[in-house]
């Protein structure tokens, strides 16, 4: 859990990036990790309100080759449109 504030994707890069070193994977994959990581947290602190503590859920998981990474947020006021 990270607080809803774009100082968390700092915080969560470095987390993420600490703990795939830890576990051996290749610098060219955190550094691609962390690209997505701050994609995914900055939309959801640009298009998305808070969870109902105040905060943003990211999570990842790592399974052999594969990085999972998942970030929860608490929605949008607006349904998206599907445009042309």
């Amino acid at each position: 859990m990270l607080p809803h504030a774009p100082s968390s994707v700092a915080v969560a890069r470095k987390r993420l990036s600490s703990e795939l070193t830890a576990s051996g994977v290749y610098d060219s994959v955190i550094d691609d990790a962390s690209v997505i990581v701050s994609e995914l947290l900055s939309n959801a602190l640009r298009h998305a309100r808070p969870l109902p503590s105040g905060q943003i859920r990211l999570a990842w998981d790592r399974n052999g080759d594969l990085i999972e990474l998942e970030v929860s947020d608490g929605g949008s006021s607006t349904e998206p449109r599907r445009g042309p």
